[in-house]
């Protein structure tokens, strides 16, 4: 069974990061004061996530595997899904 690595929240706590094992990073939305979470199309990696790092205005996630590999991925909220990007973007 795979585990979770890392949990982060972002700046106004409308969104949880999931690091998890399986090589996956999922991105929740949290709506109606915390009482439910809506899950956005996971973003597969090559590496297992091991750390998750928000961008300061929650639209770029930094995410470090256990390759040592560093990916970028922008949200797209209107489609609820997590994108490559590089760091540029």
């Amino acid at each position: 069974m795979e585990g979770i690595a890392k949990l982060r929240l972002n700046a106004d706590n409308s969104l949880l990061a999931v690091a998890h094992m399986d090589g996956n990073l999922y991105v929740f939305s949290i709506e109606d004061d915390c009482k439910k979470l809506t899950k956005w199309k996971p973003a597969p990696q090559r590496a297992a996530p091991y750390q998750v790092q928000w961008g300061h205005d929650s639209r770029l996630v930094r995410v470090l595997t256990r390759d040592y590999e560093v990916c970028y991925f922008s949200l797209d909220t209107e489609k609820k899904s997590v994108n490559t990007c590089t760091k540029n973007t």
